[in-house]
């Protein structure tokens, strides 16, 4: 989901749970500098999906936070900078927004 080449963004892990609580709202919520653009929910495996939370900074830049979603009520999510001993950085990764068309067909002619 990543481009490992490109450089990171360091946050602190306590504005990583803020934007994790805030962001759960719609689009155009802000946390500090960061503003919520949307969710992406990635792949679905057995026990855990992926996900990142896409944001902007008031430069127009776009990063993306990433963590593992539990799938079940025993299953509890996965937040990489909520370490097992102790709290650490989160790290944001640089996003590039792109255009995509979709073609679409429907069975009655257009208007």
């Amino acid at each position: 989901m990543t481009n490992d080449t490109a450089p990171r963004k360091t946050i602190s892990a306590d504005l990583a749970d803020e934007i994790l609580d805030a962001f759960y709202g719609s689009p155009g919520e802000t946390v500090e500098n960061f503003t919520y653009v949307d969710t992406i929910e990635g792949d679905q495996r057995r026990w855990m999906q992926g996900v990142m939370i896409v944001m902007s900074d008031p430069d127009g830049a776009f990063w993306g936070l990433e963590y593992d979603r539990g799938l079940t009520e025993n299953q509890e999510s996965y937040y990489p900078w909520r370490g097992y001993s102790a709290r650490t950085d989160a790290e944001l990764v640089p996003l590039y927004p792109h255009t995509v068309t979709t073609v679409r067909y429907r069975r009655t002619p257009p208007d």
